[in-house]
């Protein structure tokens, strides 16, 4: 990855509203009635869980997880990013979609959040993939990131020593 700061690309929106993909090819963002078999359902449940762009979109994440996980602080958007283009450059284009309570319709969440949620994603179960690749759980010591687990608790102490 490259030393200079990542900036992510400005989404183009032609006139009528639609959203240019990465590859130029124009995609709805509002009002979508029937989600396509690219786009990554937000929410829970087995709905959510089980649609095809969903498990098309952990499979890569899963694919990425490694490499995050080995890349500094300032590297990790970067790879947001990538697996954002990914689903973006699809065909269909994938989107990142969220039902509106009001309407029952989804519309597409938007750059950021897609790149906000998918850097969840990549962060979730990250202690024990840096464990079984031998890089620790985080912040220089084995414990997940957890200063609290560092050292006992004073009460911890006290019963320590009194042994």
């Amino acid at each position: 990855m490259s030393a200079k700061a990542f900036r992510p690309p400005i989404p183009v929106i032609t006139a009528t509203g639609a959203q240019l993909s990465p590859l130029g090819v124009p995609f709805q963002i509002t009002g979508i009635t029937h989600p396509t078999q690219n786009d990554i359902l937000m929410g829970r449940g087995g709905g959510t869980n089980n649609h095809a762009g969903n498990l098309n979109y952990r499979s890569i994440i899963e694919r990425f997880k490694p490499m995050y996980s080995k890349s500094p602080k300032n590297g990790k958007m970067e790879y947001s990013c990538k697996v954002v283009d990914i689903i973006r450059s699809l065909d269909p284009p994938g989107r990142f979609l969220k039902r509106d309570k009001d309407t029952g319709l989804f519309f597409d969440i938007g750059e950021k959040a897609a790149r906000d949620k998918t850097s969840q994603c990549l962060r979730e179960g990250q202690p024990e993939l840096r464990r079984a690749m031998g890089l620790g759980a985080g912040n220089n010591n084995n414990n997940g990131g957890n200063a609290a687990a560092a050292a006992p608790a004073p009460q911890q102490q006290q019963q320590q020593q009194q042994q």
